[in-house]
């Protein structure tokens, strides 16, 4: 169970940064988000569902 739940977050931080890489850079400007900002976050998140179990 573990395991799939693990191979399932995995797929979605691979799918948000797909979606984030594929984003125009003008976009990714205009929200003055620097990205290891971004990157943090969503290691956060993925540290905080992780220890949520």
């Amino acid at each position: 169970m573990l395991t799939c739940l693990s191979l399932l977050l995995v797929g979605l931080v691979l799918l948000i940064f797909q979606v984030v890489i594929s984003l125009p850079f003008d976009l990714l400007r205009s929200l003055h988000l620097p990205q290891w900002l971004l990157l943090t976050g969503i290691v956060v998140l993925f540290a905080w569902l992780i220890s949520d179990d």
